[in-house]
This record gives structure tokens, C-alpha cells and sequence, in this order.
């Protein structure tokens, strides 16, 4: 049995020697990490052009700084552990351990990453980032709890375009250069959902493969410590972030004002980060964003988000998995795509019309960045 000191020097020794190794704050590691990351994905993209970036992108994280990135989360209990009363356990797991799938456009330049922690999701958002028409780039669309329903028995779902509206995109600019940076998961307005490959107790155990929850910032700290995001940022032109297929990361609930879920004492803040932080996952995944070199808005929707491709009445493009209700084989080489957001509640209750929320940078307000 471990003793806490045990505990303790176990837990923190390989950030700790990594730490003073660099003579850095944790919050400065993790800057010059991010930083080394844009830095050369500028070099990268300058020197060979976005048609090399298949050479680059979508393999394993690059090493390209001698420093590891840890971070913290709590993990997803099965239904059967929730019935037996087993509750979530904080671990720790470095940030180039995160699992997640690279998206591409139709024209082979990667523009945006998936985190997958359902069946399906790897090709419901590779077949709307490929699409030749992602309407989702210019506009969105606001549905009504009535507009979403299923096409076929197992199919995923689809949605009733009958009575939508649409809204031109805060982040869609005739007249600016560059795409959106598509990042997708599943999330609400107080953590993100992610699946580490490899996962540890606090003390050092390790745990295999876990899914995990993580709060905004925490999230917002893998994607600036992630050479992948910084390659496809630079190669869409350094425009606007969007939680194209992530529901409610900008909703506004009691959790979301105040995202404590992954939150506790967790030892000195110098080794472990930050040990509070507020605001819903949107808003704390841009703080970081925004802290860290990316001068662009971040855009996440208020409540459920679809993200297809679909036909022109709305039907997915794609068919259901023989024997399967929840598998679908997506179109790979889809026409169109889009966005629809569904009303979600609010702390109280009520319903709330769907809307896509943004966050901009300091630069946008005349602060420095």
C-alpha cells in the first residue's frame, strides 16, 4: 500500500523532472510547447505548401519538443458501473496520448480533427468535411425539436428541412482568405469527451485506454499542445475555429457558468496547471485558444448540433449497417453538407432557439492578445 508521500512523489516525478529540467512554470512549459508547434507548422506550411500536409498530418503526434504535456480528466463510467454506483476517477494522461481522427477536404488539404468516442462518428464527420459543397462553411441552420427525426429504422439521425431556417455563418467572410478549422466531439456546456489511448492514476498507475470528460480549458490546452491542430490552422488560412459537430460547448447552464466538474484539490497548481477554472467549454477551450497564438474567433453552438452530409432534401447521404442501429456507411465523396443546430434547455427549463455563440480573440477588442 502506498503511503500518500509515496503517492505524491510517484504522481508528479515525470512532470516535475520535466519541469525543472526546462526551469519553467507548468504554464510556461505549455507555452513554449505551443508555441514550438505553430511555429514550425508556419515553417512547414510555407516551405512545402498544403499539398505535402498528407506527409504530415494524421499520423502520430509529432515530437517535435522534447516536452510532454500532461493533463488531467475524469473517466466515463459504463451504465453498469453508474448502476453499481461506481462513480468517475480522476487520472492524468499526457496530450499527445489523445486519440482523434484528421478530417480532409475534397481537394485533399486537412481541415479540421474528429475525437471519436462513439461508433460512427469517424465517418459522419470525415463525409461532411469532404463534401464539395459544405454549406456548413457559409450558413447553419435552425431546426425546432420537431425537425429532427429518422429516416429509416436505424439510421442515424436526419433532419426535416421543412421547417428550418438559415443563418449566415458568424464565421463565413466573402471577402477573407481561408476556411474554418472544423474540430468535432461530443461535449456539453461543461466538459469535452475525449478517448486517451493511455491513461494513469493520479500516483502513477497506469489504467489502459480510457474514455475521459475534460473541462474547456483542458481541452483547449491539447489542441495548442497538438502539432496536428497548428498544420491544419495554418493551412486553412489561421481563420476562425468552429465546434462544427459538438453539442452545446456554448451552452449557458449552472455547470456551464461555472465549469467545476472536473475541478478539486489536485496538489500544487505549478505541477498540475491551473486547479479552478470557469466558464462553459467553449469559452474556456478559446481563453487558451486565444492565449496561445490563435487570433480568430471560436465558434460552438448553445445546444444539439447535427453535422451531414446529406441529399438535397435532407436525407443522410449514406445507408444504415445491415443488422446494426447505429452503424451508417457515409457517402466518402459527398455533395453537400451542413449544419443544424436543435433548441436546447437552459438552467431553468426552457427551451432555447439554437444558435451558434462566439468568442473573439483579444486583438478583435483592441486588448492585447
Amino acid at each position: 500500500m502506498h503511503t500518500p508521500a509515496g503517492l505524491m512523489c510517484r504522481g508528479t516525478a515525470e512532470l516535475t523532472a520535466s519541469i525543472r529540467g526546462a526551469g519553467l512554470t507548468y504554464g510556461e512549459l505549455v507555452r513554449r510547447v505551443a508555441h514550438e508547434y505553430r511555429d514550425s507548422a508556419r515553417r512547414l506550411v510555407e516551405a512545402e505548401g498544403t499539398g505535402a500536409l498528407a506527409f504530415s498530418v494524421g499520423r502520430e503526434m509529432r515530437q517535435l519538443s522534447s516536452h510532454r504535456i500532461w493533463l488531467r480528466g475524469r473517466t466515463v463510467p459504463s451504465a453498469a458501473e453508474r448502476a453499481a454506483g461506481k462513480a468517475p476517477a480522476l487520472v492524468r494522461f499526457r496530450s499527445d496520448s489523445v486519440a482523434y481522427s484528421v478530417l480532409w477536404d475534397d481537394e485533399g488539404v486537412p481541415n479540421g480533427l474528429s475525437f471519436d468516442t462513439r461508433p460512427g462518428d469517424a465517418g459522419k464527420r470525415a463525409a461532411y468535411a469532404k463534401a464539395s459543397d459544405r454549406q456548413g462553411d457559409r450558413q447553419y441552420e435552425v431546426g425546432t425539436d420537431d425537425d429532427t427525426r429518422r429516416w429509416e429504422q436505424g439510421a442515424p439521425q436526419g433532419i426535416d428541412r421543412a421547417n428550418t431556417r438559415t443563418v449566415s455563418a458568424p464565421w463565413f467572410d466573402p471577402d477573407l482568405p481561408g476556411r474554418p478549422t472544423l474540430i468535432g466531439g461530443h461535449a456539453d456546456p461543461s466538459k469535452f469527451h475525449i478517448d486517451a489511448r493511455e491513461a494513469y492514476t493520479m500516483d502513477g498507475d497506469p489504467v489502459g485506454r480510457q474514455e475521459l470528460t475534460v473541462d474547456g480549458w483542458t481541452l483547449g490546452t491539447h489542441l495548442i499542445t497538438n502539432p496536428d491542430f497548428w498544420v491544419i490552422h495554418t493551412a486553412q488560412g489561421s481563420g476562425h475555429v468552429v465546434y462544427h459537430s459538438v453539442c452545446s460547448p456554448g451552452g449557458v447552464t449552472e455547470t456551464g457558468l461555472r465549469s467545476n466538474y472536473n475541478n478539486g484539490v489536485y496538489g500544487d497548481p505549478g505541477e498540475w496547471g491551473p486547479v479552478r477554472h470557469n466558464g462553459t467549454t467553449l469559452d474556456a477551450s478559446a481563453a487558451v485558444l486565444h492565449r496561445h497564438g490563435v487570433d480568430a474567433p471560436v465558434h460552438g453552438a448553445n445546444g444539439e448540433t447535427v453535422a451531414t452530409a446529406h441529399h438535397p432534401d435532407g436525407r443522410p447521404d449514406g445507408r444504415p449497417v445491415r443488422g446494426s442501429d447505429s452503424g451508417f456507411e457515409w457517402n466518402p465523396v459527398p455533395d453537400r453538407s451542413s449544419i443544424v443546430v436543435i433548441p436546447d434547455k437552459d438552467a431553468a427549463g426552457n427551451s432555447v432557439e439554437g444558435a451558434f455563440r462566439t468568442v473573439h480573440p483579444p486583438s478583435a477588442t483592441g486588448a492585447d492578445a
